[in-house]
């Protein structure tokens, strides 16, 4: 059995971005997701002939003058017209570096290879890391120092190569050999006295998340079987009831689309902080109401020394059963009215109560003091 090759994963994952009309290189793209592509803002607009830092969205008509190719799948020359999934310009900075932004997402189309996505994690400073041509070809790896971050850039120096990295470089993932996971993105290179930028890996993982994908970073044990049960459970809903969820989770989350696939929905729920909840009440239909007078839900065992709801003096004893309008702690859910025995006083630091509440220090319910 051969050794492990500890850049497989950036390759098979690599995608070539060039002008469909001209053929031209612009610059590389990796993929982060099923089907989604990661890229600077600036290489799309040099394939689409554009200001490199235009900061219009390309439309579908204009997408139509850029073409990807994956070429460690099939023949290498095959291309795909994408369309575009997120797209964050470049923008002044207010923050050390030259600016933020840059960055864009892109959709293949059906049909196209699926490769496995590369993973983002934090960068270690003073480590050795590898980027590559647009092309993907292995002989212009180059290797980089990753020397500290810089606003939302990461600062990089030279490392013992002789060859520069150079304008063609932006998109290729920033590749850490000994982790198997990209820690961060090409962006720009000042060629006179070789330095170089890559985005740094917080900076796509919040493009990622903001698109409504899961964050590109390794998933723990549970994270992973998280996401397998929520895709699979969602790929056994009907195709309809499916579509209508998946646009109330992108309306609960501010996802720019609703998810296509069951894999897209689960991705979504794992990066925003409340999108389980948002999952589980998209895609589960509301409890049905119980009838008046039903008794499908338990009746509460009152104390003793509970003179029960019938205390409760308000509209909702006409409509609802009594036990489901008044329950501990004995405030009515219809006429917000607190019922409070006459026999249980107050023995807490706060004895002067005026009317029937809950104690705030004690936390017990008291009858009105006789003070």
């Amino acid at each position: 059995m051969g050794e492990r090759d500890p850049d497989g994963v950036a390759r098979g994952a690599w995608v070539v971005v060039r002008g469909a009309t001209s053929g031209a290189l612009a610059g590389a793209g990796v993929v982060v997701g099923d089907g989604i592509v990661l890229t600077c803002a600036h290489v799309v607009n040099a394939a689409l002939d554009r200001v490199r830092f235009a900061a219009e969205e390309p439309s579908d008509a204009d997408l139509a003058g850029l073409t990807l190719t994956l070429p460690a799948h099939g023949t290498g020359a095959e291309t795909y017209r994408p369309t575009m999934l997120s797209w964050t310009p470049a923008r002044p900075s207010a923050r050390p570096g030259r600016w933020e932004g840059d960055l864009a997402l892109l959709r293949l189309p059906e049909g196209a290879p699926r490769p496995t996505p590369v993973r983002f994690a934090d960068a270690a400073m003073g480590r050795t890391a590898w980027v590559w041509y647009a092309s993907g070809d292995g002989r212009t790896a180059v290797d980089v120092l990753v020397q500290k971050p810089l606003g939302p850039w990461l600062l990089l120096d030279p490392g013992s190569s002789e060859v520069p990295v150079r304008h063609g470089y932006s998109g290729s993932p920033l590749w850490d050999s000994a982790s198997g996971t990209a820690v961060g993105l090409m962006v720009s290179v000042e060629p006179e006295v070789r330095r170089y930028y890559a985005l740094a890996p917080a900076v796509v993982r919040e493009a990622l998340a903001a698109a409504g994908l899961a964050a590109a970073g390794p998933r723990d044990p549970r994270q992973e079987w998280l996401h397998r049960q929520a895709a699979e459970a969602l790929a056994a809903l009907p195709e309809e009831r499916f579509r209508r969820g998946a646009h109330q989770l992108a309306w609960s989350l501010g996802l720019p689309g609703p998810p296509a696939r069951p894999e897209d929905a689960a991705d979504a729920a794992l990066a925003h902080p409340r999108g389980l909840p948002a999952l589980r009440d998209a895609f589960t239909e509301p409890a049905a109401r119980p009838a008046a007078g039903s008794r499908a839900i338990p009746r509460p065992s009152w104390p003793r020394w509970w003179p029960g709801p019938a205390r409760c003096g308000c509209s909702a004893r006409r409509t609802t059963p009594g036990w489901q309008a008044c329950s501990p702690p004995y405030r009515c859910r219809n006429c917000w009215r607190r019922h409070a025995p006459p026999s249980r006083i107050c023995r807490c630091i706060r004895s002067g109560c005026r009317t029937p509440r809950r104690c705030l220090t004690a936390w017990r319910t008291v009858r009105p003091s006789r003070a």
